[in-house]
Order: structure tokens, then sequence, then C-alpha cells
């Protein structure tokens, strides 16, 4: 089950569009979620209905306030799971960075205690090829951290009618638009606070938690394996170097990423699709063509 908490006080938005505080919820309980089929589109999933089947609170010492540029904040446990996307105005649509986009998909402010929490974190791999990242590092393309500058999905307060692969999608695309937030500020503190984790949920694996998207429910499992029965904190949970090397990675690997993606794209009038990703074709085939 999940088990990465809220803060008390967090508004959650519920399948009928109103607001409850976190604490205020109920098993029965009916909360906005997403399917999560198509992690890279997620706007265009179906919005659905979960149930909260199982919600618990505990009291944690060290929480992670995230600030977001709309004046917005979310407070949270250090490994709670953001959904991070890119959206019509990410550098998807940039023609400058040639369709190059941002991350999209899970990020959290400490990704090492959230391996730790939610599946087995020795070793901590990379499964894209295409980063050049040390051995020694525990960065993993899949999780990165939290930095200052990463864009969030903020509530838009609707929700396209169908899926991006839709033909039907035409007549509505060209008048859509996605609001853009980042990411201003982090600021740790120390507690108790009274946090609240939103374990099991019918269907779905998010919800609107201050009118930011986060994980809840079936998108993550705890793993308790070796830490004994129940939620145990991390040992590594005052350990601010694992953090500063994280982002550290971060910058260098996907700075690299970009260059090198960057430099192919300006050898090509078009990149044909089909062909798959244009640094991978490279390393493979040795030219473009």
């Amino acid at each position: 089950m999940f088990n990465s908490g809220l803060l008390k006080g967090t508004t959650i938005r519920m399948a009928d569009g109103t607001k409850k505080n976190v604490e205020d919820i109920e098993v029965g309980d009916i909360v906005e979620t997403y399917n999560l089929l198509d992690n890279a589109h997620l706007r265009f999933n179906e919005v659905i209905a979960g149930e909260v089947y199982s919600i618990t609170s505990r009291i944690e010492n060290k929480l992670v306030t995230t600030t977001f540029d709309n004046g917005n904040s979310l407070t949270t446990t250090l490994e709670y799971p953001y959904k991070m996307q890119h959206t019509s105005g990410s550098m998807c649509a940039d023609s400058e960075t040639f369709g190059i986009c941002e991350h999209a998909g899970w990020e959290s402010y400490r990704p090492d205690i959230t391996a730790e929490y939610y599946w087995d974190p020795n070793p901590w791999p990379s499964n894209d090829p295409r980063f050049n990242i040390p051995e020694s590092s525990k960065y993993n393309s899949n999780l990165p951290p939290l930095t200052v500058g990463d864009e969030i999905w903020a509530d838009a307060g609707k929700h396209p009618p169908t899926h991006i692969s839709n033909e039907t999608i035409d007549p509505w695309w060209n008048e859509w638009e996605e609001p853009e937030f980042r990411i201003t500020e982090f600021n740790e503190i120390t507690g108790p606070f009274e946090v609240y984790i939103l374990e099991v949920l019918d269907k779905g694996g998010t919800v609107w938690a201050n009118d930011v998207l986060v994980a809840a429910g079936q998108s993550y499992k705890y793993n308790s394996a070796g830490r004994g029965p129940g939620y145990l904190p991390s040992e590594n949970i005052n350990n601010v170097k694992i953090r500063e090397d994280l982002v550290n990675t971060k910058h260098i690997v996907e700075t690299d990423l970009r260059d090198r993606q960057l430099e192919l794209y300006s050898q090509v009038d078009v990149w044909p699709g089909d062909k798959g990703d244009i640094i991978e074709y490279y390393e493979k085939h040795g030219t473009l063509e």
C-alpha cells in the first residue's frame, strides 16, 4: 500500500469538484484521480472517481514544503512522489530545442528514500542508456530529484475530452491552454507534524493535493522487507549530502543529454519518428542516414 504523507490541512479534490481537507477524508469518500494509462500525456487520460479504501495518519518529524511560482505550496514527507509532466508550453513545443521534452514522470525531493520505501534501491540503475551516469551515482532517470525550475502539474479545473491519439482531438486542441507552474523553493521543516496517507484507492493512482498532482493509492506499494512490519523512517533522512549529490548529477547528465540531442538535431531538417530516439540511432549506426 501507499505510505507517504501529506501535512494535515492539505486540500484534496473530490470527484464532485469540491475540496476537502485530507484529515477530514473518510473511507468511502470519492476523490478525483487518473487511470495512469499514458504517463507521458497524463492530461489526456480518463478522469475517474476513486473510492478511498484506506486512509491513515502518523507523526513525522521532518517534512519539506515545496513552493511554486503561482504562490501555492505543498508540504509532504521527503520521499513523496510528484507527477511531473511536459505540457504544451514546455520544451517540447519550443522550436529552438527541436522538440526535446522535459522529464515526464515521477519525481521526489528525496528519490533515494522513495526507492528505499517502494522498491529495492540496491542496485539503483538508470534504465535510460542515453544518460552518462557515473556507476557510483544513485541517480535514476526514472525518478529524478525535484529541483527549482521543474514544472509540476497544476489543476486546470478542466480536462480534454479525449486521448491525444484520437483523431477527434483536432476541433479543440488549438484552443486548449495548459497552466504552467514551476518550483521556486524548498524548505525542510522539523516537527512533530501530523500527516495523512491515502493508502488505498479502489482505482487510480493520483490525487490533487493543494491543486498539485501527486501520488496516492496504487501508484506505489510500500516495501517493508528488511525493515520489519509497518512503517519505519529511513536511516538516511538527515543525510543532506545524498540530495546534494542527486541534484548535481541531475544537472550534469540532463545538460549533457540536451547538448548531444541539440547537436544531432542540428544536422537534420526533420527527424522521422519511426527511427526512434536520435541519440540511440546515432550510437547504433554511427550516422543519421
